[in-house]
């Protein structure tokens, strides 16, 4: 389930039910009754019913403990559990609402009611809701008949994220067809054209799929002349206007269409960037914007002792991603927007990037939504940064277990730390000089006067939770 599925459940039971199931999707780990109950406000039989319930309908899935701490947890592939979360809302009035929406039928309150069998009291409930999320987006809800009111480009926005992130495998209704626009609309700049932007092709692809749909109901984008007279004179433009030309040939909704779609269909190509390495992430057109964010990026890099040499594609990257959200955000500020999920995964995993970040952000950024740049920025940084760290393992075993420790032992550590083993060998100051060590892992005792490392002592042979608790101290550490 994404973000806003969530948010727009309303039935308190249906809520709890969902959470049950997404923690066990991302866990291996049994599931408590007692743990639980600490987030919901209601008693240990309640929730061991749910526990039942799940059981119930996925025996094959999950595994139900009923000692005196009940415990459910996975014991197969997850795919099962997201098929029951995907009927469980299925036939939740107020996603069929947003579908209608999408779908650009306007049926009226009273209408709508009768035929998904609701009271019109319990729909306006749901509404309430959905109004809500809408608020987020700068949109508003006409109910009679219903239909989403503001700027377009907003609410293809709000489509993007309410299908996005599997939705009910929204993917699915993608055709053949679909795609065929998408790979002739690619080759042909990646034909005529020397660059072409490395983008997210199913981010791309589902982006046009909204755009198109909108376009076929008579919604189209419509910006400002200022906007248009800066931007239709950029190359990358002229591209896919050529583009747009070519494909139009076969298909008769791109046929004339106006400078405003198709500037949308050039920033909806910028916002799909991949950045990373060995990627193409910026235009000709926007590098003179690069040194606009020289001072954040570099006293970033300055006050956190980056390695400037070492890092000279990460600045690049992250001048370039601020550069293209810039030009974004004078279309939207929605473009800045990140969801919650991984917002929390920069704060909890990468709380020190995250917070310099957004110190960055407020001192010498105009930027309106700088809590999620800020975990953008984060994301990238950990994610390209290349570190100094070196990680020792130290293991003392038979030769069989050694090997499957290595093996776990490699798979724990952080992927962008350089790894040494050690087996059945003392740990010496001269070897951690040699090696440059930072951090020693050994599952047996090792010397307490080695100077300027971090040293961890695991058992001889750990379990699985202390493997996790092990990367999660590593993670800790490193960041």
């Amino acid at each position: 389930m994404n973000e806003i599925e969530k948010r727009l459940i309303f039935d308190n039971i249906l809520k709890r039910k969902l959470h049950i199931l997404s923690l066990l999707i991302d866990s291996n780990e049994p599931i408590s009754v007692f743990d639980l109950q600490k987030n919901y406000d209601v008693s240990i039989k309640t929730l061991q019913q749910d526990f039942l319930s799940i059981e119930n309908a996925l025996s094959s899935t999950v595994e139900l403990t009923k000692s005196s701490n009940w415990s459910i947890r996975k014991i197969a592939s997850p795919k099962a559990i997201q098929t029951y979360m995907y009927d469980l809302i299925q036939h939740n009035p107020i996603f069929i609402l947003v579908d209608s929406l999408y779908e650009g039928k306007k049926e009226k309150v009273a209408t709508f009611a009768e035929n998904h069998f609701i009271s019109q009291s319990a729909l306006r409930k749901h509404i309430d809701l959905l109004k809500d999320v809408l608020a987020d987006y700068h949109l508003t809800l006409n109910t009679n008949p219903f239909e989403l009111i503001g700027n377009e480009i907003d609410i293809r926005h709000f489509f993007f994220h309410y299908f996005n992130n599997n939705h009910r495998n929204w993917m699915n209704t993608f055709t053949d067809a679909d795609f065929k626009l998408i790979d002739n609309f690619l080759n042909y700049i990646r034909d005529n054209y020397k660059q072409i932007l490395t983008i997210d092709y199913y981010r791309f692809a589902q982006l046009i799929k909204i755009s198109r749909n909108r376009i076929a109901q008579n919604n189209q984008v419509s910006f400002d002349s200022s906007l248009i007279s800066t931007y239709s004179t950029h190359a990358g433009f002229k591209s896919i206007h050529s583009a747009i030309d070519w494909v139009s040939r076969n298909d008769t909704l791109y046929t004339d269409l106006s400078d405003s779609e198709i500037i949308y269909l050039y920033i909806i190509a910028i916002n799909s960037v991949v950045y990373g390495k060995d990627s193409f992430y910026i235009l000709d057109d926007l590098l003179p914007m690069l040194k606009t964010f020289n001072t954040i990026v570099d006293n970033f890099f300055k006050d956190l002792h980056y390695n400037f040499s070492a890092n000279v594609e990460l600045n690049l990257i992250l001048k370039s991603y601020l550069s293209n959200l810039d030009m974004l955000s004078k279309f939207s500020p929605l473009f800045q927007t990140e969801q919650q999920d991984l917002k929390n995964i920069a704060i909890h995993e990468y709380p020190k990037t995250y917070e310099n970040w957004l110190y960055y952000l407020e001192k010498y950024s105009d930027f309106h939504f700088k809590q999620d740049i800020a975990t953008s920025l984060t994301l990238l940084t950990e994610t390209n940064l290349k570190r100094d760290h070196i990680i020792l393992f130290a293991i003392s075993s038979t030769p069989i277990i050694s090997e499957y420790l290595k093996n776990i032992a490699a798979s724990v550590a952080p992927k962008e730390v350089q790894i040494h083993f050690i087996i059945n060998q003392p740990v010496t100051e001269n070897l951690i000089r040699f090696l440059h060590i930072d951090i020693v892992v050994a599952n047996f005792a090792i010397p307490e006067d080695l100077s300027n490392i971090k040293s961890i002592q695991i058992s001889s042979i750990p379990g699985e939770m202390e493997w996790m608790n092990l990367a999660k101290e590593l993670r800790r550490y490193l960041s």
